[in-house]
């Protein structure tokens, strides 16, 4: 069976409820849209319980342009998404409103915040073969992983899972 609210795939028979997430295996007989509505409302009420609040930024460096080089000026971490934003819409990038020059590497440093506790990601991703400027968004896929997303809606890299259970 396939976990309805974590996509683990497992034996009912066994467990009796999903062993990652604690989801109960759930038998439809009633496959009408308003049972459909509910069951898509009790799923989405269980994430959003099972995974909390939580927040995804990413550290950005901030440089100046003098005649020939460029200085580093600090860096800012930015926040990119937050569980309420993700967990209704899940398998939907969240893209930010911040943009970014495009580089021949691309290494990102994220921070996932959950639970009072900060844990730190870095991801070394293919760049998006497009020109400047690229966005950072988040997306939250149905197993319950979240991965950050550079690039563009229509050509983006994915970075590696930062897993939430």
């Amino acid at each position: 069976m396939k976990c309805l609210a974590c996509g683990n795939e497992y034996d009912e028979k066994v467990l009796g409820a999903c062993p990652r997430c604690g989801f109960p295996a759930i038998l439809m007989t009633d496959e009408s849209p308003e049972m459909q509505e509910t069951l898509r409302q009790t799923v989405a009420a269980f994430r959003k319980d099972l995974l909390g609040e939580f927040k995804v930024y990413v550290k950005a460096y901030v440089f100046e342009k003098t005649s020939r080089t460029f200085t580093e000026k600090g860096e800012q971490r930015l926040l990119i998404a937050a569980s309420d934003q993700l967990i209704p819409q899940p398998n939907t990038i969240l893209w930010s409103e911040i943009t970014f020059g495009a580089s021949d590497e691309l290494v990102l440093e994220a921070e996932l915040e959950k639970g009072g506790e900060t844990h730190p990601y870095n991801f070394e991703m293919t760049p998006p073969s497009q020109p400047e400027p690229w966005q950072v968004g988040a997306v939250l896929n149905d197993s319950l992983q979240l991965f950050l997303v550079v690039g563009s809606p229509e050509n983006n890299s994915l970075s590696g899972p930062m897993e939430l259970l």
